[in-house]
């Protein structure tokens, strides 16, 4: 498993465990490395989004939307 999969999986472990802070400090490094456009840069968009939802941080996790969109 690449390095990059095993991130995802242990960001993904982190949000079916409600932890959501653990999972964003995995995910948030790996942007910069990803564009969106991307499989990869898309999912990690999609993960950290969720992330920051669940901890209650919706004006974060729309402005990642909004990028997306632009």
């Amino acid at each position: 498993m690449s390095n990059i999969a095993s991130a995802i999986k242990a960001a993904e472990a982190a949000l079916d465990k409600g932890d959501y802070n653990f999972c964003i400090k995995i995910i948030d490094p790996l942007l910069l490395d990803f564009q969106a456009e991307t499989e990869i840069g898309g999912k990690l968009r999609l993960i950290i989004i969720t992330a920051y939802m669940g901890k209650g941080d919706e004006q974060q996790a729309i402005n990642i939307c909004q990028s997306l969109i632009h």
